[in-house]
């Protein structure tokens, strides 16, 4: 059991599905989150481009989750006050993976999308979205997911709740930033 009891630090975030209605504040946050993870990574300055495709990619991948009632890809949001702190999703297995990875996608969705903004670090919203898209998971009869991480601050996050990763591609990014890759049952983190 990797998941430990969340201690949230504020009040208790709500979640649930995102609808059409949220699409511009959620590319706010995309574009809030991403651009301070381009910024801690040092790539700011030398990566717009790339910071605006992710953001256009996030959105994109939304609006799927929006065209497919979840059935492709599947989004929860967090909110603090009527206000859209946090997104997290399940999907379609991203490419790095299922290059690094030898698994049977047909059955294992990655977990993506996880975004909180910056202000609301470390109050544990992070972990309570974990917990409910692996809930819906279970829900689902889905038993495992992969999840790719290369950002360092979270590559710590998820090392926190998913232990070691299964798969670690060195210098990936940059001479020592490294892209971590997770592989795990349900029953492993619960």
């Amino acid at each position: 059991m990797l998941l430990k009891k969340i201690n949230l630090n504020k009040k208790q975030p709500i979640i649930s599905r995102p609808t059409l209605k949220n699409l511009s504040e959620i590319h706010v946050l995309f574009s809030q989150t991403l651009t301070n993870n381009f910024k801690q990574e040092g790539i700011f300055e030398t990566h717009r481009n790339e910071l605006e495709q992710e953001i256009e990619s996030q959105v994109n991948t939304l609006k799927l989750d929006f065209q497919t009632k979840g059935k492709k890809e599947y989004f929860l949001i967090a909110k603090l006050n009527h206000q859209i702190v946090g997104t997290i999703a399940y999907g379609q297995a991203n490419e790095i993976i299922t290059k690094n990875l030898t698994l049977n996608y047909a059955n294992i969705p990655e977990i993506k999308s996880v975004y909180v903004l910056p202000a609301f670090h470390h109050q544990g919203i992070g972990s309570l979205l974990l917990m409910k898209i692996i809930g819906a998971l279970s829900q689902r009869k889905i038993a495992e997911f992969c999840l790719d991480c290369g950002y360092k601050t979270a590559q710590t996050f998820w090392q926190k709740k998913l232990g070691a990763p299964t798969c670690i591609l060195k210098d990936y990014w940059a001479n020592g930033s490294h892209h971590m890759m997770w592989h795990r049952t349900i029953n492993e983190v619960v």
